[in-house]
């Protein structure tokens, strides 16, 4: 489980260091899309479907967070 939030997370984060901040968010979707298919397909038990559905969000979240904040102080640092 926490391979799965790294690897959104990783995932996030490249898409919005070499994208923008929409790539981020196209990114999260389609993850988002594969991670519920996957859930909902396959036969894992209860409490991994909501462990996974629940850190999922935060390893996007924490992907672009960062993401934007290392921007930020990129931009700063330059002037």
């Amino acid at each position: 489980m926490i391979l799965w939030s790294a690897i959104a997370f990783g995932g996030v984060w490249i898409a919005n260091r070499f994208g923008n901040l929409m790539a981020g968010i196209a990114v999260t979707l389609l993850l988002g899309i594969a991670i519920v298919f996957n859930v909902t397909q396959l036969p894992y038990p209860l409490w991994f479907k909501i462990v996974m559905l629940s850190c999922f969000p935060l390893g996007c979240f924490l992907g672009i967070w960062t993401a934007i904040q290392m921007e930020g102080r990129g931009s700063s640092s330059a002037s």
